[in-house]
């Protein structure tokens, strides 16, 4: 959603491997659920929580190209927190995330930039129609026919999802 002239894209909430609760997509919600906020805690911890980091990225994009082709959006600071185990979980969910594309999924990776280019030339119909799906929602005719229900020559959401 555009507010005054400016894109508003929002984390999202992913699954959290091994807890009953999702966390934002971006590494300090992970830090201070896995260290309660220091970013030199014991060595020891560093590949699970590596490991459940990366897991948390996958699996929330898993949930968005399964159902709603929601764009999945990662917030990383590029700090070396917890010896740099936040910057090794989002580059090891980029490269799962790629090699699903290389196996022929539907995925683009993009800049923010590139992302906004194609929203800024969408129907404000077809963002609106998307917007009604909940996380995780599938349409439920399928994508053919919620996309046969939008306006025209806007770009066909499944396929242009980021």
């Amino acid at each position: 959603m555009k507010r005054q002239g400016i894109w508003d894209l929002p984390l999202q909430q992913i699954p959290f491997p091994g807890r009953g609760f999702e966390v934002l997509s971006m590494d300090y919600n992970m830090l201070a659920n896995q260290s309660i906020s220091t970013t030199k805690a014991p060595a020891h911890n560093y590949p699970g929580w590596r490991e459940q980091s990366a897991q948390a990225y996958i699996q929330g994009f898993q949930r968005a190209y399964e159902s709603n082709r929601a764009p999945l959006f990662i917030g990383n600071h590029f700090e070396q927190w917890n010896g740099g185990i936040y910057m090794d979980a989002v580059e090891e969910a980029f490269k799962h995330i790629a090699r699903e594309k290389d196996k022929g999924a539907d995925v683009r990776l993009v800049s923010f930039r590139q992302f906004t280019d194609w929203l800024d030339v969408q129907k404000p119909e077809v963002l609106a129609e998307l917007r009604t799906l909940e996380v995780g929602q599938q349409p439920a005719g399928g994508w053919k026919g919620f996309v046969e229900k939008t306006p025209q020559g806007s770009g066909t959401p499944s396929r242009n999802a980021a």
